[in-house]
């Protein structure tokens, strides 16, 4: 399963946007890799993010019954503009593990891989998600209202869109507010 979205006008956004998803993602318990690419005709990124595990007994355990999950996002530059690519490369080994399920120990294997490619599917979700909040957000995509006198307000931690008012960041949870 891939997930494509082209985002017009957000190149400039590139290396904060990389920055962000790094910030985000290894303060949530995954293991994140980014790889520049090298080619002056294919300028971008590879991010790749996976659930970090503990111990190497647990990170086997995850994999062997399928609940292992894991995100790619290819992002590359168009011009001015960004057009990213989302897939995970989960999928193959969750269908291996309910085909063997399915053949050898049925009721044992096949309800974890169920959850595992649920849980991949929402982990997609979520990435794709946060790259479109943020190359959406007012300050980046140039659609600030220009009538309106007040300033669209920006998370300080992770540059999501935030109301006047609000405790906490909807989106990273940092504090807002100060006592």
């Amino acid at each position: 399963m891939a997930i494509r979205n082209f985002y017009p006008h957000t190149a400039e956004h590139l290396e904060e946007l990389i920055k962000y998803l790094q910030l985000k993602y290894s303060k949530t318990g995954f293991e994140v890799q980014t790889l520049k690419t090298k080619e002056e005709e294919l300028k971008g990124y590879i991010f790749q993010v996976r659930k970090s595990y503990r111990t190497e007994l647990g990170e086997i355990a995850s994999k062997v019954t399928g609940l292992d999950i894991a995100a790619t996002a290819k992002i590359k530059q168009v011009n001015d503009s960004l057009d990213v690519e989302i897939g995970g490369g989960k999928w193959l080994d969750k269908a291996a593990v309910a085909g063997f399920a399915a053949f050898v120990a049925f009721s044992i294997l096949i309800i974890p891989a169920g959850i595992g490619a649920a849980k991949q599917h929402l982990m997609l979700k979520e990435l794709t998600e946060d790259i479109d909040r943020f190359l959406k957000s007012p300050a980046r995509s140039g659609k600030q209202d220009h009538g309106n006198e007040s300033k669209q307000e920006l998370c300080p931690g992770c540059g999501s869109p935030i109301t006047s008012g609000m405790k906490y960041c909807p989106n990273c949870g940092r504090k807002l507010e100060q006592d």
